[in-house]
């Protein structure tokens, strides 16, 4: 597995994005509706929690400061989407936890999308972007196996009960040679969730590295792991790995003069924040 892009072609596969193929993607009915979303899962402590936590995203959205536009989930966003297109030109793809859809949206229409969540407030913004979406559990998945080409998922292993499950009934989604991207924190500290005055129940739940996804995806799934990248560099106390004294100082004074060189020593005495990886499911 090659930490910086191997070359090879892109993969393209067609796209029919017509109300009949956006409902063939679907093996059951759902349980009810809302807005037009399809609900296939009840409330539950989980979803109820998730709502907790998007509340309090959309009160600093109305309040004019979106935390999904702060530059390091910038510099996220910009590294999924070159990931996805270094890799792929279009096709059919499904986005797990897609919350407002914010990653999709930035595909071009190459692109059939689709996407699902527990939060129902998130979902009806991902659905004015165009997405196909609909309200279920990562375990319980309403997809056929094998409708979709492409797979994405973001922010979103670590937050799951059951993490085999959860890879498991997203794979299954994906045909044969299918690509599933993932983007997850890289060895994150999680005593802050532990806090007794951490607001949510759930959130982060499990840390990972390359080489435990690896052993996940190759090992126990029978995957192959394409590629993996390290993203999301700032000059954050809790990611710094450098004893050198003055180490941030040092940094943004080479960032201000000589861009290239102050890019470097970012990379050199702080942590990326999370990793991404390109997963193809074997037949």
């Amino acid at each position: 597995m090659a930490g910086e892009r191997a070359e090879r072609p892109r993969r393209r596969w067609s796209v029919m994005a017509s109300a009949a193929s956006r409902q063939s993607v679907y093996a059951r009915a759902p349980l009810g509706e809302s807005d037009g979303i399809s609900l296939f899962c009840p409330d539950t402590d989980l979803t109820r929690n998730y709502d907790a936590v998007y509340e309090d995203v959309f009160k600093q959205i109305d309040a004019g400061r979106d935390p999904n536009d702060a530059p390091i989930f910038r510099q996220f966003e910009e590294a999924d989407v070159k990931l996805i297109r270094d890799h792929s030109e279009g096709g059919r793809i499904l986005d797990g936890g897609v919350a407002m859809g914010r990653i999709l949206g930035q595909l071009p229409d190459s692109y059939e999308k689709f996407g699902f969540d527990i939060s129902v407030a998130c979902l009806r913004r991902a659905k004015a972007r165009g997405i196909e979406v609909c309200r279920a559990l990562v375990e319980d998945l309403p997809y056929r196996e094998g409708a979709f080409d492409l797979a994405l998922c973001t922010d979103f292993f670590e937050h799951v009960f059951d993490l085999n499950a959860a890879i498991g009934a997203i794979l299954r989604t994906l045909r044969p040679g299918g690509l599933l991207f993932v983007r997850v924190p890289w060895r994150e500290d999680l005593a802050k969730y532990l806090s007794h005055d951490f607001p949510y129940p759930y959130h982060h739940l499990r840390n990972f590295d390359e080489h435990n996804l690896r052993l996940l995806f190759e090992r126990v799934f029978g995957c192959r792991v394409v590629e993996h990248r390290l993203v999301g560099y700032e000059i954050a106390a809790e990611r710094r790995h450098s004893r050198l004294p003055f180490a941030g100082r040092m940094t943004r004074l080479a960032k201000a003069l000589h861009p290239p060189l102050g890019e470097r020593l970012l990379r050199r005495f702080f942590l990326a924040h999370e990793i991404e990886v390109v997963v193809e499911r074997r037949a």
